[in-house]
């Protein structure tokens, strides 16, 4: 009884953890202005071009497809706003946080790896300041932990 308890506790920080990876991700999200870079994102995910013409310029950029076009759809049902922009980002990093816990959960059996697992990530400073920043960094960890979970899974 005792020992269930327990890891209800531990279950509890473990969300807490989550929620407060979550609220330093999104506190002061628009507080820094715009890299040049940043800037290059936010122009090719202008809804207004065709999709055509945004992978062409994609592509003469150098910068990652997948994130210029999940950026554009997100433009497109959000509005085309810089302030607007960043929150996908952080969006995908919360995800990401929630994506780790599952992998770990997966493959660990002890719950005290988890929870420190979940506290390293919710409170990393690289994957919080690149949560706040219009780059595609979060979406790469995103999609290697969707290939790391896939193929713990199979």
């Amino acid at each position: 009884m005792f020992i269930s308890n327990f890891k209800k506790i531990k279950l509890i920080f473990i969300l807490l953890l989550i929620f407060l990876g979550s609220f330093l991700r999104f506190y002061n999200l628009n507080f820094d202005d715009l890299w040049s870079d940043e800037m290059v994102s936010y122009w090719l995910s202008n809804p207004s071009y065709s999709f055509s013409e945004t992978i062409r310029l994609v592509f003469e950029s150098n910068l990652m497809v997948s994130f210029e076009i999940i950026l554009k759809n997100f433009h497109k049902l959000f509005g085309y706003d810089v302030h607007i922009s960043r929150y996908l980002n952080a969006t995908i990093s919360v995800f990401s946080i929630v994506l780790f816990v599952d992998l770990l959960r997966k493959n660990s059996v002890n719950i005290n790896t988890i929870l420190f697992g979940t506290f390293l990530l919710a409170f990393n400073i690289f994957h919080i300041r690149y949560a706040m920043e219009l780059r595609s960094y979060t979406l790469t960890f995103f999609l290697a932990l969707m290939l790391i979970n896939l193929l713990f899974e199979y």
